[in-house]
């Protein structure tokens, strides 16, 4: 799939979404060119230069998000129905995708990327906030 149909059905799918932590961040579109240097295209991005990165599995960085809990009400069945279909949609459009975390604790920027179609890696930019 080629690069801005992936970027616009993420936006679509995340629209709206807030990404709980102790602060919850909104999801934005996110792009780097083919053949970019990944951790230090990421460190520029972040604004975080000489940060630790890690990579995350998709499934555990939104366990939380998408795991229904007894005491979920009508509202927080529905953002997990959302936060269900933005999961979905990644695994539909990237099925290679990748979390990457930039920073320790404080704010760490979170980079959900996977290569489209012209070797690009697209995908979702979001933070958390780690105390």
């Amino acid at each position: 799939m080629q690069k801005d149909a992936i970027l616009a059905q993420l936006a679509e799918a995340s629209a709206g979404l807030l990404f709980p932590s102790e602060t919850d961040a909104p999801f934005a579109p996110f792009a780097l060119p083919p053949g970019a240097d990944i951790p230090s295209a990421l460190a520029q991005a972040a604004g975080h230069p000489g940060e630790p990165q890690t990579t995350q599995a998709l499934d555990a960085f939104f366990r939380p998000a998408v795991t229904p809990r007894d005491w979920h009400g009508p509202e927080e069945r529905r953002t997990l129905r959302q936060f269900q279909h933005l999961l979905e949609t990644i695994r539909a459009t990237l099925p290679d995708a990748t979390v990457y975390r930039v920073g320790e604790s404080g704010t760490i920027d979170i980079f959900i990327l996977g290569k489209a179609d012209d070797a690009a890696l697209v995908g979702l930019q979001t933070q958390v906030v780690q105390t």
